[in-house]
């Protein structure tokens, strides 16, 4: 978790005292950004409540509020809300339509066989996590679960950590994770892709490929290392 995170104790917190609280800390975030308070790297805002019941949890899932419920630990009653910048909106809504371009030019209408589940979270074995954005085919194997997504997508602080724990977690399921760090200097992203590894008895979250994608105004881009 980043440091600087704002935390609360949300004991007594209903859903409405939550979202006021999130109202809040986007207005400082908003100032923080005016005045230049991050000029190389955009983080986004974590905020953590503590002490805070699985209904409670379940209420704000209804709630259209300015956070992105990221993770919750049941047993610690541990909840993080992701206040996301433009930049990391910007970064997943281009990475899915270069998806969508990348998979018709493969087959025409390849990508309607693929479902976009978003950000919709999932269950693990300690926590419940949303992924920025997760896509599954619309056509599974036999006996595959529809449970976990194929393909993961991280953006933010550490989205390498996230990335990692996907593929260990989903028991294969998941295939692929990629994880996309943002910059604003020089507009850069780098880009990581996470699949299992390692050998057949003890197999672990490896990086297959990298690349790091910065453009300046007016130039092309320009792509360093293996995209894809």
């Amino acid at each position: 978790m980043p440091t600087g995170c704002s935390e609360y104790d949300a004991a007594r917190l209903g859903p409405e005292d939550i979202e006021e609280l999130l109202q809040n800390e986007a207005s400082i975030y908003l100032q923080q950004k005016q005045w230049g308070a991050c000029q190389n790297f955009v983080p986004d805002q974590s905020i953590i409540f503590e002490n805070i019941p699985p209904d409670t949890v379940e209420q704000l899932h209804e709630y259209r509020h300015l956070g992105r419920l990221k993770t919750y630990y049941p047993n610690l009653q541990k909840l993080i809300i992701r206040m996301v910048s433009r930049e990391h909106n910007e970064t997943v809504q281009t990475f899915g339509n270069y998806l969508i371009i990348q998979l018709n030019s493969m087959k025409p209408e390849l990508a309607f066989k693929l479902t976009n589940f978003g950000t919709s979270t999932v269950q693990g074995s300690d926590r419940e996590e949303g992924p920025d954005a997760s896509y599954l085919p619309r056509q599974l194997p036999p006996g595959r679960s529809d449970k976990w997504p194929s393909l993961v997508v991280e953006v933010g602080y550490s989205p390498q950590r996230d990335a990692k724990w996907w593929l260990t977690e989903s028991g294969s399921d998941v295939k692929i994770a990629i994880a996309i760090k943002v910059f604003r200097s020089g507009h850069r992203l780098h880009f990581e892709l996470w699949k299992m590894g390692g050998s057949s008895a003890h197999p672990r979250p490896l990086v297959a490929q990298g690349a790091t994608v910065s453009h300046e105004k007016y130039q092309q881009f320009l792509v360093s290392g293996d995209l894809w």
